[in-house]
């Protein structure tokens, strides 16, 4: 028990406690003058660590203060990357949807337009069809009225001088 606390001791003296240490004397012991010297050398050496231990600690501290705000701006940079990323994706799937429904409404108003033109046509057909009907009616009825208006005039008139064609009238006199 008395070793550890020895060693505790010793492990916890400061340099001016070395320095004026008083060592027992005992018979046929050391010299003074050269413990002395050897002791505030060894005080000399302790304090020149404990400097250095100081100084260490607090370039200790300052680096391990630089490696957490390093750590901080390399996880901000993460994260901003991070965001970067998915902003750049969200807005490249927005623009692709855009584009989708472009092309679709495109496709779909084409599909109208045909379909409008194909009715118009339709109708357009339908319509020339009725105007070519109404058009041979017409004739055949036309023909029918001439024919009618040529068999009255044949009737009050029988001359025999005068010859008339379907469609066509000619008089010869003679």
């Amino acid at each position: 028990m008395q070793g550890m606390e020895a060693r505790q001791k010793m492990e916890t003296i400061s340099p001016i406690e070395l320095e004026n240490a008083q060592l027992p004397r005992g018979w046929k012991g050391f010299r003074e003058g050269a413990v002395r010297a050897l002791l505030a050398q060894a005080a000399r050496a302790l304090e020149t660590v404990k400097r250095e231990n100081r100084e260490l600690t607090v370039e200790n501290e300052t680096l391990k203060t630089q490696v957490r705000r390093f750590e901080t701006q390399e996880q901000s940079m993460t994260e901003a990357l991070i965001l970067a990323q998915r902003a750049s994706d969200d807005l490249r799937n927005a623009a692709q949807q855009k584009a989708e429904a472009t092309i679709l409404e495109a496709q779909n108003s084409a599909a109208e337009i045909i379909r409008q033109a194909e009715v118009h046509a339709q109708r357009t057909l339908f319509q020339t069809e009725a105007v070519k009907e109404e058009a041979a009616q017409f004739r055949t009825q036309f023909k029918q009225l001439l024919e009618g208006y040529l068999e009255q005039i044949e009737r009050q008139d029988p001359k025999p001088h005068l010859t008339v064609e379907l469609g066509r009238a000619d008089a010869s006199q003679g």
